[in-house]
């Protein structure tokens, strides 16, 4: 049984999900804080990304905290629903994993989506159109970078790659069930016709005959 149009889309959308995934949580820039972008595994100058560390103060940060813990948990669900789709392909019933596999990213994609929410709530106080004053009396401009941007779209992404993961792995399942509840056509089985025993007799004679 080929993939539905729900499945293939949602697949598709899967893979989509996993790369933005990846690459916002490896990008530096979440938000910018004067000449330094702050990411949530890292930090780093602009314009020197030769100069990007590891976060060493991240639990001081309570929106970096936030939005990590969020995406380390949507990492392990996902990874866990990649596990799924290894083993449906393997199975003769796919309905049922690929159902699974659907709910485990639309929940993860709301974990992404709640992670994101609470970076941009922790951080509308200072960030946007928000500027500080340095030192010397230097300002500093505060703004979102646009790996906080892909944050969002992946969570959206995964979100909708779940959803039609779920509807096509529903109509597999149905489709699988259908295909198992169709009636049996039972052929009748005729065995080889009893031996009949005719003795031979003269022509004044009446044979007998022995049937059985």
């Amino acid at each position: 049984m080929g993939l539905g149009g729900c499945e293939a889309f949602g697949i598709v959308l899967s893979l989509v999900g996993t790369a933005l995934l990846l690459t916002a949580q490896l990008l530096a820039p979440w938000k910018t804080v004067g000449d330094t972008w702050i990411g949530i595994w890292r930090d780093c100058n602009v314009g020197r990304l030769d100069q990007c560390g590891g976060l060493t103060d991240w639990l001081k940060r309570i929106d970096v905290t936030a939005a990590r813990g969020c995406f380390i948990a949507a990492d392990v669900l996902f990874l866990i629903s990649l596990i799924l789709m290894l083993f449906a392909i393997c199975a003769d019933k796919k309905g049922g994993l690929i159902t699974a596999k659907g709910g485990l990213e639309i929940t993860a994609g709301i974990i992404i989506l709640a992670g994101c929410g609470a970076f941009t709530a922790l951080n509308l106080v200072d960030l946007g159109a928000i500027s500080d004053i340095g030192l010397f009396g230097l300002e500093l401009r505060r703004d979102f970078g646009y790996a906080f941007y892909l944050g969002w779209a992946s969570g959206g992404v995964v979100f909708i790659s779940g959803i039609c993961l779920v509807v096509g792995g529903n109509q597999r399942s149905k489709k699988e069930k259908a295909s198992n509840s169709l009636p049996v056509v039972m052929i009748p089985q005729y065995g080889p016709p009893k031996d009949v025993n005719v003795n031979t007799v003269s022509r004044n004679q009446v044979a007998p005959v022995t049937f059985g």
